[in-house]
């Protein structure tokens, strides 16, 4: 991450702030000021166990700091992009030296500005964007070894909360309503529950209480409960009354299994990493198995070993329309919907917050909206 934070300051610097026509001082407070910005997820977390920014900053400034770093984010895309087709056009007609240059050099000036404030208006529209409460979306998945009385069977899933200290008491609440009124069998988190402490957030996740599915309320860890403290949170989540699954599962009916897997943060932390196998043992055969698992990447072996229908989260859906291709590299192809692997059914949710202000986060949305998804499961 630092990598690509230094490059996104040297590259402004010396496109945008080195070619102004002013003075050092002007110039080296413009530099300056940008870089505290773009490192201010370093900064912000001097002093703290790196889980969460400091408690003593206020989120009037996290919310402005955050702004300004989604502006560099989309003013350096403009800016390659502007450079990529004045190259292009500048090769074409072969432009050389003299008045040319200086009016190009004029209009740069004009273009650089025009691309700042498009890039302002992008960053405030995305954190409008994300700060909205999420849309339920629902879909159908069929299955033929779901048990005939489960037909209709209601899941509701939601992921990436990113609950933390500097959120409203209301938020978690608002949400656990909208699932309620779905009238659940069961409700699946698939990880990142929240950042920061769990004794910090654990008054804002007293709302997860009022969740009502007849089957139970079931969840699996994703790598921010690494970051923020992996066995405070196993130990706290289910005195809110969430079965945490790792590498497990449970049996809510003869027919119908709900397993859970760790996430691969665990690797570094010398705890429980994923284990599909294990998670699995023990489940008769022919019985419909559900899986949760934070990110999507596991979907591919999961459908070698029968699993019927994987939920999975982690990739916020791009976060950014167009930004979806970077993602799925890295997440075995799956970033958001619905996807089928033979009889096995994979549902990647886009999210039902941002990547919250506890870690200085991308807390924007562009084209790609938050959801609470209803999974209704059918027999063929």
């Amino acid at each position: 991450m630092l990598i690509v934070e230094s490059f996104i300051f040297v590259y402004i610097f010396f496109r945008a702030i080195f070619p102004l026509r002013s003075g050092f001082p002007l110039k080296a407070a413009a530099a300056l000021g940008w870089a505290a910005v773009i490192f201010s997820p370093h900064l912000a977390r001097l002093g703290t166990d790196g889980a969460c920014v400091a408690s003593w900053l206020p989120r009037p400034l996290l919310v402005i700091v955050s702004w300004w770093f989604a502006v560099s984010c989309f003013f350096l895309l403009m800016l390659a992009v502007a450079d990529v087709l004045r190259f292009a056009h500048r090769w074409g007609r072969r432009i050389t030296a003299g008045a040319r240059n200086r009016h190009s050099r004029m209009s740069k000036y004009a273009v650089n500005l025009v691309l700042l404030v498009g890039s302002s208006l992008l960053a405030s529209c995305g954190m409008i964007n994300g700060i909205t409460d999420p849309k339920v979306i629902e879909t159908e998945v069929r299955s033929a070894r779901l048990p005939e009385e489960l037909d209709g069977f209601r899941v509701v899933l939601v992921t990436d909360l990113h609950v933390d200290s500097r959120r409203s008491r209301d938020y978690l609440s608002r949400i656990v309503e909208q699932m309620n009124d779905l009238h659940p069998d069961i409700v699946a988190i698939t990880g990142d529950f929240a950042d920061g402490k769990a004794a910090d957030i654990a008054p804002r996740l007293e709302a997860l209480r009022a969740l009502k599915a007849q089957y139970g309320v079931f969840g699996v860890a994703g790598n921010h409960e690494y970051y923020s403290g992996y066995r405070d949170y196993m130990a706290l989540l289910p005195t809110m009354g969430v079965t945490m699954l790792e590498n497990s599962h449970r049996m809510i009916h003869p027919g119908f299994a709900v397993a859970g897997i760790s996430d691969p943060a665990a690797h570094n932390r010398r705890l429980p990493e994923p284990d599909l196998p294990a998670a699995l043992n023990g489940i008769p055969k022919g019985a419909f198995v559900l899986l949760l698992a934070h990110r999507p990447r596991f979907f591919a072996e999961a459908a070698k070993r029968a699993v019927d229908l994987q939920l999975s989260g982690h990739t916020h859906g791009g976060l950014v329309w167009g930004f979806a291709p970077l993602l799925a590299r890295s997440n075995g192809g799956f970033v958001a919907g619905l996807y089928q692997i033979g009889d096995s059914s994979l549902y990647v949710s886009r999210g039902t917050a941002t990547w919250g202000l506890g870690r200085l986060g991308f807390q924007l949305r562009l084209g790609v909206p938050s959801e609470i998804t209803l999974l209704i499961l059918r027999r063929p």
